[in-house]
């Protein structure tokens, strides 16, 4: 008989907004045995704690436990799953149902509302895994920027005098479309250079 207890928070910047769920199981002995930190894209704090509160029950199965204590600062989430609050919001229902579902696969179980500095570490990663999407944006953002500055001066561009040659030999046994893509890669690659250069200077 496998005993766990699992911490979970959904967060929600902007309510509905960008959203993370952070997870942390621990054993009986208080070590921990697993942590997820998830993007799951952008809905409300509600629908992030419910999604949470799915993925640690599912991690626990694949734990094999057979008792789960929960443990969560939704007063909405714990008080929905003991039946003392109805769930009427109809985005919150097939979640509802969905944990509702995955409490009875377990021997035994839990649910216990508790204080949000008693949950500091799900809320991290819930946060955390904000952080990070929003950061990988902004760096997605950035190289698309790069491209298009690139692509703009490609069109200008005209390889060095000194280069010429050099393209000459190595562009001899392409055919024209080969010549076009390969004269393409060279231009992108001294461009990349330039503007790289341009970045360390400022």
């Amino acid at each position: 008989m496998t005993e766990l207890n699992i911490y979970t928070d959904g967060a929600a910047k902007g309510n509905p907004g960008p959203a993370g769920i952070g997870v942390v199981i621990l054993n009986k002995n208080e070590e921990v045995i697993e942590e997820a930190a998830d993007y799951i894209g952008e809905t409300t704090n509600n629908v992030a704690e419910y999604r949470a509160l799915l993925k640690g029950l599912k991690l626990a199965q694949q734990q094999e436990a057979t008792i789960v204590n929960l443990y969560a600062d939704s007063q909405l989430v714990i008080k929905q799953l003991t039946g003392e609050y109805r769930v009427l919001s109809e985005n919150l229902k097939s979640y509802y149902q969905q944990a509702d579902q995955l409490l009875t696969e377990f021997t035994d179980y839990t649910l216990n509302h508790i204080p949000r500095q008693d949950n500091k570490a799900a809320d991290r990663l819930a946060n955390l895994a904000i952080d990070e999407h929003q950061q990988d944006k902004k760096e997605s953002i950035k190289t698309e920027d790069l491209l298009e500055e690139i692509k703009e001066k490609a069109l200008e561009f005209e390889l060095p005098t000194e280069l010429l040659p050099i393209y000459k030999e190595l562009a001899t046994d392409l055919t024209a479309a080969e010549r076009s893509t390969f004269k393409q890669g060279v231009i992108y690659g001294l461009l990349l250079a330039e503007i790289e250069v341009e970045l360390l200077d400022n």
